[in-house]
């Protein structure tokens, strides 16, 4: 691991001095670079997110951070190479020997290469972009793949075409999740065929724009995780399912608005309970209107917002669960997140299933400082049994506010609460219920 260590910092190093290098050399030369990075430091205080009950104390505090540097590098004819390292972690970790064995050393808490990849623009000279690399995959307004921000980000390795054309832009991705047949993990390559299973992700996404303010766009999805459960009884792939998708925005700069997203996911996956292959038959969608207006040029809004995701009907042979895929939750179905499985209780991609009615306001008050509040009640879409069908989750509550100091540094506050309700209650492993409640103050610079 030491040695990786000072591999890195190597390479940092390396990167450092080959710009003045190429200055220096006088070679004619065309390429720039173009530095960037990111700091956010996030104090945090959970109460009861992992489970709302009453049966254990989970408060927690703690101090995260992500920090990100890199560099793009712009050739000729319009090509980019990019390199984005990132650290993720949380204050008090053990990095260095002085500590000794008084904190832990997480295994999430290191240097990653979060992205990287070649970039060609107008290949020539028509409407065609190309990326081959590790980049994010980032489609509409992130419902179903998104870049994740508020956590540790979310990158593929991934070759992505942009096609052009007289509506907006066709995208076409092809994504590898995960890969478990490679040499480096000294799996058997003298195999007759891959039989250790990965997993690839397919995206065909035309995005178009109608006027200054109407967008609609249109996707299948293809989620192909051919890991094989074979060693244990069961099949050879975990999950194939097509996922049609739409979406509509109305968003002027004032006045009414409107967004939409729909879907529907179709294939075969694994049942959780009985490692048996059924038809996956799932859909989803959300709907928001509001009005947005501008008071002594500054902007404020109110909306509504209605979701439901489908999940899985004990009575039918299939699968219902929607599965979100690679969804940006923060703050999407309230400022907890708690409802798709992020802290362990999973109903968006579970299979009670969601419905979510949501009331929200954003108002920016003075330069720079902006105050957002969210309301919401959540159900479930499934009965727990036929003696308890309650259907009840609770209401959420959640206040915000960011200030931008200058150009550069953005602190946000965010104090959100549950007050779970009964459905919450019967589920195992059967507490009584106690609110659940996050507490946060994150400082994020960015240059």
């Amino acid at each position: 691991m030491r040695r990786w260590k000072v591999l890195a910092a190597l390479g940092v190093m390396a990167l450092g001095v080959m710009p003045a290098f190429s200055a220096e050399e006088g070679d004619g030369s065309t390429a720039k670079w173009d530095w960037f990075g990111s700091l956010r430091v996030r104090p945090e205080y959970n109460d009861n997110l992992s489970d709302s009950f009453l049966g254990r104390d989970d408060k927690i505090g703690y101090i995260g951070y992500r920090a990100n540097i890199g560099t793009q590098i712009s050739l000729d004819r319009d090509v980019n190479v990019l390199f984005d390292v990132q650290g993720l972690g949380a204050a008090g970790e053990d990095y260095t020997p002085v500590k000794g064995g008084s904190t832990l050393d997480f295994t999430f808490g290191k240097l990653s290469l979060y992205r990287a990849y070649i970039e060609a623009k107008q290949v020539f000279g028509e409407k065609l972009d190309l990326r081959l690399g590790r980049q994010e995959v980032v489609l509409g307004d992130e419902w179903l793949a998104g870049d994740n921000d508020f956590y540790g980000g979310l990158s593929w390795d991934a070759a992505r075409a942009d096609i052009g054309n007289r509506w907006g832009a066709l995208s076409l991705v092809w994504a590898k999740v995960a890969d478990f047949d490679n040499p480096e993990l000294l799996t058997d390559v003298s195999a007759s065929e891959d039989n250790t299973g990965d997993w690839d992700f397919y995206v065909l996404y035309q995005s178009m724009k109608f006027g200054e303010n109407v967008e609609v766009d249109l996707g299948v999805l293809y989620n192909f995780n051919h890991t094989s459960l074979e060693s244990i009884g069961g099949p050879s792939f975990i999950d194939k399912r097509f996922t049609y998708t739409g979406r509509y925005a109305y968003n002027p700069a004032t006045g009414f608005f409107a967004k939409a997203n729909a879907a529907i996911q179709d294939g075969r996956t694994v049942d959780e309970n009985t490692l048996l292959l059924q038809d996956a038959n799932a859909d989803a969608f959300e709907a928001s209107l509001g009005w947005r207006w501008e008071r002594n040029g500054r902007t404020s809004k109110v909306y509504g917002l209605y979701a439901d995701f489908s999940g899985d009907d004990p009575a039918s042979a299939d699968v219902e669960t929607f599965n979100p895929l690679a969804q940006d939750f923060h703050n999407r179905y309230g400022m907890l997140d708690f409802w798709n499985g992020t802290w362990g209780r999973t109903y968006i991609g579970g299979a009670p299933g969601l419905r979510a009615i949501q009331v929200g306001f954003e108002a920016e008050i003075t330069n720079g400082i902006t105050l957002m509040g969210v309301a919401q009640r959540m159900m479930r879409n499934t009965e727990i049994s036929p003696t308890a069908t309650n259907k009840n989750l609770g209401q959420e509550f959640g206040v915000a506010a960011r200030y931008a100091y200058g150009n550069n540094l953005t602190l946000d506050f965010c104090f959100a609460q549950l007050f779970p309700g009964t459905a919450i209650g019967n589920e195992e492993p059967l507490f009584g219920k106690s609110t659940s409640r996050r507490l946060y103050v994150s400082a994020t610079a960015k240059f």
